[in-house]
């Protein structure tokens, strides 16, 4: 904000998303290295995961207002309820509740909510089952 990057903390102009999404990309990859590195396989995918995701947001962001708090919520609570425990079923309330908050602030439109809730969601369940087959989750 100080340097005219973002013009606001929740970076609310689509165009300027870019940057804030590739640094998170580029720490996903830090973070994949090291786990690598470290030999903790399934962390390992996990991260992969993350980074995969992360970039499909960024050009989804290129044309759609995609939300990036529901979909970042959406992909951990399903990655937490299909490898932690059945437990974490409670996120996806608490991910309802940000994508609620989001439309109430007026960041979001509904749609803009609801597509990244699915999709992420169903995408990262895809994913585990993938990568399930290494590790018999």
């Amino acid at each position: 904000m100080r340097r005219g990057r973002v013009s606001d903390l929740l970076v609310t102009r689509r165009e300027q998303r870019g940057r804030v999404i590739t640094l998170s990309i580029l720490g996903y990859l830090i973070a994949i290295a090291l786990i690598y590195i470290y030999g903790i396989n399934l962390l390992f995918y996990v991260a992969l995961l993350y980074t995969l995701n992360s970039f499909l947001i960024l050009l989804i962001t290129l044309k759609y207002k995609i939300s990036i708090h529901v979909a970042a919520l959406s992909g951990v609570s399903t990655v937490l309820l299909f490898l932690v425990s059945e437990y974490f079923v409670i996120m996806y309330f608490v991910t309802a509740l940000v994508a609620w908050a989001r439309v109430k602030a007026k960041e979001h439109e509904l749609s803009q909510v609801v597509s990244a809730y699915v999709f992420f969601a169903l995408l990262t369940y895809l994913e585990i089952n993938f990568i399930s087959t290494d590790f018999h989750i």
